[in-house]
């Protein structure tokens, strides 16, 4: 089954006082995950595949769909726990082929019941901030888009921090 989030991703100019402003709105000190995201297939669409492993925790599937736009955006996608990460990246890369390998850093803080905030370091680009504010299937795109563009203006996030690709576009 499909799941909904409505997100937003930017760069971020000062990922320490981001860091400060989540910890005040969530009460939690956040919690550290170890990336690497294999991306599988070509990038024709807005359509990805992918396969996250977090370090000493799990490898999840993951395909999704986002637009390439600016902004609150609506990503639809689903995410299954992979029993063997190696032997499933095999076979994805032989049907597939690999897109590229994004390893990063994230700093995970629930701000609200609803919304997931990511403080990433990316190797070789960066840091960012993402909310996902997460939806249930019959509630309205618009609900999402205000809890984003709440969260924007309190970490001071502009219209011109917004970028509008997927991490693994960045190296493509």
């Amino acid at each position: 089954m499909s799941s909904r989030n409505i997100e937003i991703k930017a760069k971020l100019p000062n990922k320490d006082k981001a860091i400060e402003i989540a910890k005040s709105i969530s009460n939690e000190d956040g919690k550290l995950l170890i990336h690497r995201d294999v991306y599988f297939g070509n990038s024709s669409s807005d359509e990805y595949t992918k396969l996250r492993f977090i370090k000493d925790e799990r490898v999840e599937l993951i395909n999704y769909m986002r637009p390439k736009q600016a902004g609150p955006k609506l990503s639809k996608y689903d995410k299954n726990d992979v029993e063997n990460g190696v032997e499933m990246e095999k076979k994805l890369s032989e049907s597939l082929g690999i897109r590229g390998i994004i390893e990063k850093n994230r700093l995970l803080f629930m701000l609200d019941h609803r919304t997931r905030c990511h403080i990433d370091s990316v190797k070789n680009f960066g840091d960012f901030i993402e909310f996902e504010v997460i939806l249930d299937k019959d509630e309205p795109i618009e609900l999402g888009e205000k809890i984003a563009r709440r969260y924007m203006q309190s970490f001071n996030i502009s219209e011109d921090d917004l970028i509008t690709k997927s991490y693994i576009d960045m190296v493509v």
